[in-house]
């Protein structure tokens, strides 16, 4: 029923357009033929002949014609429009369950969790990394560990941050962030080490990067017995690379403020400024004229002027490798 209304719809819209298509054509020949019709009535009120008059008379008659046809076109438009059917929207209905029907027995059935792998027969479902104390135990727990970590003059410094960190990390009081807070422990007692709140490493920085490494190490830890010289090791590798990554950091902005320095009378436009920068914060690969262009989004030849310019002026130099190959580097930087 849907369909055939629906298909009467578009038959009846068609007869619709094709009507007044044929309505707005018979409407510019009429004014055609008007326009005509008066320049013959001048040219007849002017050199008046009899052909001038037989003309005038047959465009008057085609004049009727198109004006009855227009005016049937126009009725049939509008019959067209007054059969025209309008077919409401409406939103479709979810189906309704029903409910179980009471005289139908029920019976409650509990399946049993597995105790082991339906593949290989394993009794290990799941890998527990670490079992913290149970709740009850944990205000002693951390007692004792505050107490502790306020009286560590008796040991070296360094591993009470690490014996810290790892203390801390496996009582576990909180839900979330306890390796956070174990390495602002450890941060802390470092500080203490030093007698100085400033600092210019960060072993917290460090063992975020060295992630899985440490999860290894304190996994193999608390899993062992007492003896924790394997985690102390670790810990202490760990702050001798943050310290090592800290001197690079370092070392590289006292050698950018050098160069700036040395170079402070120098002109340089943006583009060369940025891609200096650019070294200077540690590029990676070679400087080619490519490069430059893609960096600066400049043409080739800016990008070989601008490199040309540094040359000339001894901040770049070429490196070893020539033709296609050509690359530049900071002078005074090669090994």
């Amino acid at each position: 029923m849907a369909v055939t209304a629906r298909r009467d719809v578009e038959t009846l819209q068609a007869a619709l357009a094709a009507s007044e298509a044929r309505a707005a054509a018979a409407e510019q020949q009429i004014t055609s033929l008007k326009l005509m019709v008066e320049k013959l009535r001048r040219a007849l009120y002017g050199q008046r002949s009899e052909r001038t008059v037989r003309l005038l008379n047959q465009l008057e008659l085609a004049l009727d014609e198109l004006t009855a046809d227009a005016t049937e076109d126009d009725l049939a438009a509008e019959q067209a429009a007054a059969e025209t059917t309008e077919v409401k929207g409406f939103t479709r209905r979810k189906p309704s369950r029903k409910p179980f029907p009471e005289h139908l027995p029920r019976e409650r059935v509990v399946v049993p969790a597995p105790t082991s792998c339906g593949c290989c027969g394993s009794h290990r479902l799941s890998k527990i990394h670490y079992a913290a104390p149970p709740a009850e135990r944990l205000g002693q727990e951390i007692s004792a560990f505050l107490q502790w970590f306020e009286d560590t003059r008796s040991m070296d410094p360094v591993l009470a941050a690490g014996m810290a960190h790892l203390w801390f990390v496996s009582i576990h009081p909180f839900e979330d962030g306890n390796d956070r807070i174990a390495r602002a422990v450890a941060d802390m007692a470092l500080a203490r080490s030093e007698e100085s709140g400033e600092r210019f490493y960060s072993m917290s920085a460090q063992i975020r990067l060295e992630r899985s490494a440490y999860y290894d190490i304190l996994e193999a830890t608390q899993k062992g017995g007492l003896d924790i010289t394997a985690w102390q090791l670790w810990f202490l590798g760990c702050l001798g690379r943050a310290i090592e990554s800290a001197r690079r950091t370092l070392a590289s902005v006292l050698a950018k403020a050098d160069f700036w320095e040395a170079h402070d009378s120098d002109v340089l436009n943006p583009r060369q400024a940025k891609v200096l920068n650019r070294l200077l914060d540690g590029f990676e690969g070679k400087l080619t004229s490519s490069r430059w262009a893609r960096m600066n989004h400049c043409s080739q030849d800016t990008a070989n002027r601008d490199i040309r310019d540094l040359v000339e002026r001894g901040i770049l130099i070429r490196s070893q490798a020539g033709g296609r190959s050509t690359s530049y580097e900071l002078a005074g930087t090669r090994d």
